[in-house]
């Protein structure tokens, strides 16, 4: 991938190169790590730039989607924007079992 490709790039470039100084090597790195953040921030925009809230999407609203629309396109950015859905599970501090003859 181009990510892992740019950081094996950083890293030969501070092996190999003696004539960066240590303060030049970290600007580099410290550039380096701000471009990877703003790729992240920019890849959490496009769900709602897509028209999608992804704290909100559950993934069986995709599901039942799929059914009415034919978009594979739409769909998957669905998937990609949506959480799974967890049901929570219902805790009981005690029961009554009743058992009828």
């Amino acid at each position: 991938t181009a990510d892992s490709s740019q950081l094996a790039f950083f890293i030969s470039l501070f092996r190999s190169s003696s004539s960066l100084r240590c303060h030049e090597k970290m600007l580099f790195f410290l550039l380096y790590q701000f471009m990877l953040s703003f790729l992240v921030v920019r890849a959490e925009l496009t769900c709602e730039e897509k028209g999608f809230v992804k704290e909100e999407l559950k993934c069986s609203t995709c599901v039942k989607m799929s059914t009415f629309i034919s978009d594979q396109e739409l769909l998957d950015d669905c998937n990609s924007c949506c959480t799974d859905d967890i049901e929570p599970v219902r805790k009981y501090n005690s029961a009554i079992l009743e058992i009828c003859k």
